[in-house]
C-alpha cells in the first residue's frame, strides 16, 4: 500500500530527481505514464522514489501495485495519467539495429561498449552516448526512420550525445551532434496527434551513392 504521507511536493523532488539521470530500465512503465510539465515519467518509479522525501528511504516496489492503485494516488495529488503508446512494428524494426551496430563497432574498431538503460541506446567509454534509430532499405532507396520528443530533448540538451542513422546496414551509419539534430528538426516535432507522444518522422534517400 502507498503510504498516504507522500504528498504532492514529494512527488515534485522525485520527479527533479530524475530529471538530469536515466530511468533504469526494469523500472520503466508498461502501459502507463504520468505527465508533468510536458513530459513522460514511469508511475510506480517516482512513487517509490517520493517515498524518500516523505519517509526516508525508497518504496519497495512489491509492496503496491501498479496500475489502479499508483494511477488513483497520483490522480489525487494532481497528476494526469496516460496510456503509454504501445510500439509499432516500425519502431521495433528501428531498435533492433542498435545490437548490430554494437557488434560492428566492437569488431572492427575494438572498443569496449556498454548498454545505456534505455533501448537503443550505445555508452562508450569516453562516456559519449549514442541513440540509434535504423531502417531497411526501400524500394525506392529510401530509410525510414522516427524521433521522439524526449530522444530529441535528450540529445539537444547533453554535449555527449549524438544520433546515429542506420541505412538498410551499420556499415552504412550516419552520426549527428547535437547542433546538426537541433538543425534539421528546428526545435519542434512535425507530428504530433492528439493524446500522442510528440515526434518527428523523417527519411534518408540514396541516389548514386549520394545521401539525402
Amino acid at each position: 500500500m502507498i503510504p498516504d504521507s507522500i504528498k504532492r511536493e514529494h512527488i515534485l523532488k522525485a520527479i527533479d530527481e530524475v530529471k538530469g539521470s536515466e530511468i533504469p530500465a526494469e523500472r520503466d512503465s508498461d502501459k502507463y505514464d504520468f505527465e508533468y510539465d510536458n513530459r513522460l515519467y514511469p508511475p510506480k518509479y517516482i512513487v517509490s522514489l517520493a517515498n524518500k522525501y516523505a519517509n526516508g528511504k525508497e518504496l519497495d516496489h512489491v509492496i503496491f501495485s501498479g496500475g489502479d492503485e499508483t494511477n488513483n494516488f497520483l490522480k489525487s495529488r494532481g497528476f494526469n495519467i496516460v496510456d503509454k503508446e504501445p510500439e509499432t512494428d516500425f519502431e521495433k524494426e528501428e531498435h533492433d539495429f542498435a545490437p548490430r551496430l554494437w557488434d560492428y563497432l566492437e569488431n572492427i574498431y575494438s572498443v569496449r561498449l556498454q548498454k545505456d538503460s534505455r533501448r537503443a541506446h550505445l555508452a562508450f567509454p569516453s562516456g559519449v552516448i549514442i541513440n540509434v534509430r535504423g531502417s531497411k532499405i526501400l524500394k525506392d532507396h529510401r530509410g525510414f526512420y522516427h524521433l521522439l520528443e524526449d530522444q530529441y530533448k535528450d540529445i539537444v540538451d547533453n554535449s555527449n550525445r549524438f544520433l546515429a542513422v542506420v541505412f538498410g546496414s551499420v556499415e552504412n551509419t550516419f552520426l549527428f551532434p547535437k547542433e546538426k539534430v537541433a538543425t534539421f528538426f528546428n526545435g519542434y516535432p512535425v507530428t504530433s496527434r492528439e493524446g500522442k507522444t510528440p515526434r518527428w518522422y523523417f527519411d534518408i534517400r540514396e541516389d548514386n551513392k549520394n545521401y539525402y
